[in-house]
């Protein structure tokens, strides 16, 4: 990715093909996960965790957000942005910890299942508007 991060036009379009592909499989991973949630939470955790397969399906919504977000990561460091990434996931954890404050008291653990859903969608927002500005930078240099 480092090597196509010299020609931002076609690292843009690079980044925006992965992006695109790599949110096809959360269209997989969703539907089974609810389908198989209760076998999976017994695999996993044991019996005693089927009554948590309401909360797992919420939770699963996230996988929309964070499977693109590995291609986003992956660009942001492959354009030398360690440090605004570092800054952006530290603004995303305060503002998962303030979703939780809010959201447990209410809503219990489906609260803290929306709170990750949010601060992904955020997560995603915010580094992609990082890329967009960083090849606006490129391309105004030009």
């Amino acid at each position: 990715m480092r090597i196509r991060a010299t020609s931002p036009t076609n690292f843009i379009a690079y980044i925006l093909k992965l992006f695109f592909f790599s949110a096809v499989s959360p269209i997989v991973i969703i539907p089974a996960g609810w389908f198989f949630s209760k076998e999976i939470l017994s695999l996993c955790y044991g019996a005693s965790f089927i009554d948590a397969s309401p909360f797992f399906n919420v939770l699963l919504i996230s996988f929309l957000f964070m499977i693109p977000n590995l291609v986003l990561t992956q660009a942001t460091l492959a354009i030398n942005r360690e440090y605004f990434y570092a800054k952006i996931t530290c603004i995303a954890a305060l503002a998962n910890i303030g979703l939780n404050f809010y959201l447990i008291p209410t809503l219990g653990a489906k609260g803290a299942a929306i709170g990750t859903i949010i601060t992904e969608g955020l997560l995603m927002i915010l580094i992609g508007a990082g890329i967009y500005l960083w090849r606006r930078k490129l391309v105004l240099k030009q």
